[in-house]
């Protein structure tokens, strides 16, 4: 640990005062062999919220109580964020990779890092632990074998259950499997004119 950027002041342990009483509290009755996390707002983008050199120090005493693995993402404690990277891939993996070396706890992100290629990358160069997915599961529930496929994995439906991945793998479904009701044809003009003819002479 990187002890000159872990010493908190008064102001950020003050901060952390909740969320350290939180770990206290959980870790009394969580047991040891399953890991705690907490999704933590680290940076607001604004000068008068929070900042993530603030956040640094306050994940290392958080790490003192307990804390096992930090996921980071915004604060999000106000809209007037300051030139917000919204689309850029990946945007916080940088900052949870200095977390991760000078606190020298497991960080994971979410942000922008649903297409598989760049949820590969960031774990391949070893600057996050573990990439949460948020959007891009509610999308597409089949995301991790859609990865698998992208990423040029062998057997993708092994991800799958069992009973699912035989069926999967032995039996190419037809048209009418999928469950999508058939597209119903649309009617010429001729046809609507001769419904509404007969609606009139009924």
């Amino acid at each position: 640990m990187n002890i000159l950027r872990s010493v908190p002041d008064a102001r950020t342990a003050n901060r952390a005062r909740f969320r350290l009483e939180a770990l206290d509290a959980v870790r009394a009755v969580w047991p040891e062999k399953y890991p705690l996390t907490m999704r933590l707002g680290s940076d607001d983008l604004n000068p008068a919220g929070t900042q993530f050199d603030d956040a640094v120090p306050a994940i290392a005493m958080m790490k003192e109580h307990g804390l096992d693995l930090a996921d980071l993402s915004l604060g999000f404690n106000t809209d007037e964020m300051i030139d917000a990277p919204m689309n850029d891939v990946g945007f916080i993996s940088d900052s949870a990779n200095r977390v991760r070396r000078e606190v020298e706890i497991p960080v994971a992100t979410s942000w922008n890092l649903g297409v598989p290629q760049n949820a590969d990358r960031v774990i391949r160069e070893e600057l996050i632990n573990l990439v949460t997915l948020g959007r891009p599961a509610l999308a597409n529930s089949h995301w991790p074998v859609w990865a698998a496929r992208e990423l040029g994995h062998a057997s993708p439906f092994s991800l799958v259950a069992e009973d699912w991945r035989w069926w999967l793998e032995n039996f190419r479904g037809h048209a009418p499997s999928i469950g999508w009701p058939e597209i119903a044809p649309v009617p010429t003009r001729l046809e609507v004119e001769e419904v509404e003819e007969l609606r009139r002479t009924a």
